[in-house]
Parts: structure tokens; sequence; C-alpha cells
């Protein structure tokens, strides 16, 4: 009876979040290099970072100056006294070496933060085209200007909040290690459950800044601006996000593990009809075919969850400033039916009926 009830209540919610993900799908169609440029953008940039800035540390591990220690071992018979090397560096080398993980943290998250705004914007371009023959795979290089041209101020700034918020995850870190104490058991419970609260607040900036994105992309908003717009948005429509959320994460979980077990139950069905003779064994050969795949499906379905949240959010949007005029909605296909028989509008109707009877 629960269960029953359950799916009743969501069914509205599972209709909108099937409109969603075909809408995502006719997006990424329209725009398929999307899903191939942006991840492997972030990765050719992320890689351009991260060498240089391994040599720096590198070098700045290398600049400390040598020391000799030595401990005394004591034994039943003799004493031992054994010599080591270390590095010991100044206050100016260890504000250095705080810089340049600042500097790292900032840079990922800019870098992560441009990928997200790109897709957002292409998303956001299609949903509010209302001739879709219009959209192609010059939106991307089309979004990406935009971006570059209005609105990397924006996603230096958010990027910049998640970086602060990492630095103090990692000084936490710094803390319980070295000046927490070995046996000083409340010291260590204490920094963890601030370990732990500051990785929720920094889990809680990185959606409100992926929702400030959006907002950015519809309005052209600064961030703050679009982080106060995006979590009100997201207040008042809490339920069906939450509720269409969690179903398109779900089927997307069930799409990454249809796509891992078929790619590899096809290539484990090929190679043992037709290669067995020439292969001693196709365990190893299966796991790295499911490993490859698995990393496809986790970057082709990363878009695609993006998509989806991009376009709920756009969704809601449009209904509330349509409400009035719901016929001059943006919304397509079956977002378009869903909102003719579950908008606001409608409700808004059906309520003003009541209150005439």
């Amino acid at each position: 009876m629960v269960w029953l009830c359950l799916i009743l209540y969501l069914k509205d919610r599972l209709t909108l979040a099937i409109g969603l993900i075909i809408q995502t799908a006719k997006a990424l169609v329209s725009m398929p290099i999307m899903v191939i440029a942006v991840p492997l953008m972030q990765v050719m940039a992320y890689t351009c970072f991260t060498i240089p800035w391994c040599i720096y540390c590198i070098m700045l591990a290398a600049s400390g100056d040598i020391s000799v220690k030595s401990i005394g071992l004591t034994d039943d018979d003799a004493a031992t006294q054994i010599s080591y090397k270390s590095f010991e560096y100044s206050g100016r080398q260890e504000k250095t070496a705080w810089f340049l993980l600042f500097g790292y943290f900032w840079t990922a998250e800019f870098i992560v933060a441009m990928g997200q705004i790109i897709v957002a914007m292409c998303l956001t371009s299609y949903y509010f085209t209302r001739d879709k023959s219009r959209i192609g795979n010059s939106t991307v290089f089309w979004a990406t200007g935009m971006i570059l041209r209005y609105h990397v101020g924006t996603v230096a700034f958010g990027s910049m909040i998640v970086a602060i918020v990492r630095m103090l995850r990692a000084y936490i870190t710094y803390l319980e290690k070295y000046s927490a104490g070995g046996d000083n058991k409340l010291k260590r419970m204490v920094l963890r459950c601030l370990q732990c609260f500051m990785a929720c607040i920094e889990r809680c900036i990185k959606y409100i800044n992926f929702n400030a994105y959006i907002q950015t992309c519809i309005w052209g908003t600064g961030f703050c601006f679009s982080a106060k717009n995006a979590f009100w948005l997201i207040f008042r429509n809490l339920a069906r996000i939450v509720a269409v959320t969690g179903i398109t994460h779900f089927l997307s979980f069930i799409g990454k593990v249809a796509v891992v077990l078929g790619t590899a139950g096809s290539f484990y069905y090929v190679m043992d009809r037709y290669y067995s003779d020439e292969v001693s064994s196709l365990v190893l050969p299966t796991l790295i075919v499911a490993l490859i795949a698995s990393f496809i499906a986790i970057m082709f379905f990363e878009v695609f969850g993006m998509g989806t949240t991009v376009l709920l959010q756009c969704f809601v949007a449009d209904e509330e400033l349509h409400r009035e005029n719901p016929e001059e909605c943006f919304a397509d296909g079956d977002l378009r039916q869903y909102l003719s028989k579950h908008g606001k509008s409608k409700k808004k109707k059906k309520t003003a009926d009541n209150n005439k009877i």
C-alpha cells in the first residue's frame, strides 16, 4: 500500500523526469560535439596546468635545507645510533607551499566550473530557442565565446569560494596530523567533526554554484545575484526538484550499469565465439574493456546529468515567467504537455474556480 501511494505521488514527477530526459537526449543529439569537446577541453586544460604545477612543487620541496638527525635505539645487549637526513623549511617556503596549494584548488575548480557553465549555456540556448533546427554544433562554439567574453569573472568568483573551503579543509587536515597531538582524542574528534562539517559546506556550495551558473546563462546576471535567484527558485520548487533530480540520477545510474555490462558482455561473447582458440583467458581483456566503458559512460552521463538539471531549472523558470500566459512558454514536446496538465498556471486556475464555487 505504501509503495502504491508513493508511485501515485511520484507519477507526475516521473512524467516530468521522462520529459526532461527526452529533451536532454534531443539536445545532445543536436549538439553531439558537446559530449566530446567539453570533457576533452577540461582534461587538456587540467593536464596543461598540473604538469608545471608539479614541477614547481618539486622545486619547492628541493629548496629546503638538509639537516642530519640521529635516533638512539637501545637493545638488550647494546645501544645503536641511526642517522638520517631531512628537509627543513623556512616560514616563507611554507607560505609558498600553501599558496601553491590554493592555486591548485582554485584552478582545478575553475576548469570544472568552465565545463559546467558551457554546458549550461548550450542547454539554455536550446531550451529558449523556439526553432530547434537553428541549434547545432556551432552553438557550442558560440556558447564558449559568450562565456569567455562575459562570464569568466562569474566562474572565477564561484570557483574561488570552493577553493577557500577546500583550503580550510586542508588546513584542518594539517592540524589533525601535526598539531593535535597523538594522545589527545578530544582534539582529534573536534577536528574530524569540523572536517565533516566543511565537507558538507563544500558540497552545498558546489550545488549552489552550478545552479547559479544556470541562472547566469538564463538571465545574464552576476554570480551573487544568480546564486540568490537559484537558491529561492530551488526553495520555491523544492519538492519537485528533489523528486525529479532523484529520479533522473537513478535512471542515469541504470544507464551507466547497462552501458558497462552491455559492452563487457558483448565483448566477451564475440571473443569467446570467434577468438577463443587464440586467447588463453578472456577475464583480463573483458575487465579492461569494462573499465574503458565505465570511463566513457561516466563522461557521457555526467554531461547528460548536467543537461537534465539545466533543463529542469529552465523549465521551472519558464513556467514562472509565463504563469499568466502559458501558451507563450518555450517548453516543447512532453514538457509542454506536462505544463498544460500540471503547471502552476493550471493549478492557479483550478484554485480560482474552486473559490468561485
